[in-house]
């Protein structure tokens, strides 16, 4: 034997083995790590890495595990918006330039929509968007009351809307989805289909622009309640057309979130994208007729116009 050699073990018995007590691993879980979303995978491919099994001596072993939080900390942002008024763009916009998942809190049907418990319970446990069409009824208030403390409320110019929502049911005709026009409120009589646009637009004018313009009225009436607890911020579509990162800096002051947390993605919507048509805020103008004009303008009361800049 060389004096550099190390002597051989014996080797163990089968008694030895088996009386040698199993060895557990000491299990230790490090809190959740919050990162900005563009850094989540690198670090994730270093925490992987470091949170292999490390050898500590001949009868411990540590197993590291590492949950990751791609989120970034900060309230829960309630959008809530009038039909037709850019909500699925301004969604995707709030989503993508925070790093935050989309959560529901209802089952999104105008304008009857009702808050499920289970679901806002959860939506104000970690940071996310939810965009809904919610009116301002009674049971919605009470759960709002509970759980939020602040919510956007973003409207446009109903007559607007009204036309934009005209487009938007042919549109799920055109496409055959015959579940989304199922649970179009008021239902739609059966000639609808069958009728040109301006006939349409008189049907939606009668029908529809009452129920936009009682949608923003009850989210005043709720604003002005000294028992509803959360703060309103109203947001107009044409702030948002006409200069979406002012539009968006006010949110992000609305919920004290820091600017450079935001990165805007700059793209402007294409037609077609993201429920987008056109955008315009005044084609209801030249689209309806001069008695359809007359009739809506009669639907939307004076202070609604005053308050949100709206002309006749």
């Amino acid at each position: 034997m060389t004096p550099s050699s190390s002597p051989t073990p014996p080797p163990a018995s089968k008694a030895n083995a088996s009386a040698t007590p199993a060895i557990k691993p000491v299990r230790i879980t490090a809190p959740p790590v919050r990162v900005p979303a563009e850094h989540a995978q690198l670090l994730r491919a270093h925490l992987t890495a470091a949170g292999q099994i490390l050898g500590l001596g001949d009868r411990k072993r540590v197993c590291i595990e590492f949950t990751v939080d791609t989120r970034i900390s900060g309230p829960s942002i309630l959008l809530n918006t009038l039909p037709k008024s850019g909500s699925v763009y301004l969604l995707s916009t709030l989503m993508h330039g925070l790093g935050l998942d989309r959560d529901r809190i209802s089952g999104g049907y105008f304008p009857d929509d009702l808050i499920i418990r289970d679901l806002v319970e959860s939506f104000t446990e970690s940071p996310g968007v939810a965009q809904e069409h919610l009116p301002a009824r009674r049971l919605n208030l009470v759960q709002l009351n509970n759980r939020v403390d602040r919510m956007l409320v973003h409207v446009r110019d109903p007559r607007q809307a009204t036309l934009s929502w005209t487009h938007h049911i042919n549109k799920l005709n055109s496409k055959n989805d015959l579940y989304a026009l199922s649970v179009v409120m008021p239902t739609l009589p059966e000639d609808y289909f069958d009728r040109d646009l301006s006939q349409q637009i008189e049907w939606q004018i009668e029908h529809h622009l009452p129920l936009l313009v009682k949608w923003i009225e009850g989210w005043l009436k709720a604003d002005q309640d000294a028992t509803f607890k959360p703060k309103i911020k109203f947001t107009r579509y044409k702030d948002f057309h006409r200069n979406e990162l002012e539009f968006i800096a006010s949110i992000l002051d609305f919920y004290g979130i820091a600017h450079q947390d935001f990165q805007h993605h700059g793209q402007s919507p294409k037609q077609g994208d993201a429920h987008y048509r056109q955008g315009r805020t005044d084609e209801w103008r030249q689209v309806f007729s001069a008695d359809q004009i007359i009739k809506a303008n009669a639907v939307v009361p004076d202070a609604l116009l005053e308050r949100f800049g709206w002309e006749r």
